[in-house]
């Protein structure tokens, strides 16, 4: 049974040290997992993303020993875009439309520029005596929100903390089952942050 175990661990361990492995945004994990808005503000909303952080990639290995020798590229500018175009959409009457410069004409009733400001994942082994990996993530997203002439008007942070997955005793595509939880907690974190923009926007108009 120890061999047997020592093998299991060795064999995921070759899986998840690749030279580089690479992750998608995929559309279809966001319309599966999430959450619809509590409420639908009036008008229209407009998502700011500079081109760096619109088309920024993380490229870096886990946090935990099992797969911290491979790197991983993780698109989480294009998933922040097209997530948060989702989200924040699904937010507004008239939806949300997109800039990767500033836009202040008057259109919008307030500017979202949602960024990825720290992204940790992990490929947990310990906790299953070596037989199967489990998969982490966790990350932390910061909403500036700025009114229709540019003007900052708050920046908040939501910190999603370590989201697992199922565990699994091989996979030779482990940078889907992140690529799903970056997804899920992106969405998530989004979600948070939407009654917040709608009590500015409401406030605003009082």
């Amino acid at each position: 049974m120890r061999i047997q175990a020592t093998l299991l661990t060795i064999i995921s361990a070759l899986v998840l040290t690749a030279c580089q492995t690479t992750t998608t945004y995929k559309p279809e994990y966001v319309h599966t997992t999430a959450p619809p808005p509590v409420a639908v503000a009036e008008g229209k909303a407009l998502m700011y993303m500079d081109e760096a952080d619109a088309t920024y990639v993380f490229n870096e290995g886990a946090s935990t020993f099992t797969g911290s020798g491979a790197k991983m590229s993780v698109p989480l500018g294009l998933m922040t875009r097209e997530i948060g175009k989702t989200i924040y959409g699904g937010a507004f009457r008239e939806g949300v439309g997109f800039a990767n410069v500033p836009m202040h004409d008057g259109q919008y009733r307030v500017v979202i520029q949602p960024k990825v400001t720290d992204f940790k994942y992990y490929f947990h082994q310990a906790e299953n005596l070596g037989f199967a990996v489990t998969p982490g993530a966790e990350l932390t997203l910061t909403v500036t929100l700025l009114d229709a002439g540019g003007k900052l008007l708050a920046a908040n942070t939501y910190v999603s903390g370590e989201r697992k997955s199922g565990s699994y005793m091989m996979s030779a595509s482990p940078e889907d089952k992140i690529s799903k939880l970056v997804h899920e907690i992106l969405a998530d974190l989004m979600a948070q942050s939407v009654p917040d923009i709608q009590r500015w926007v409401a406030k605003r108009a009082e």
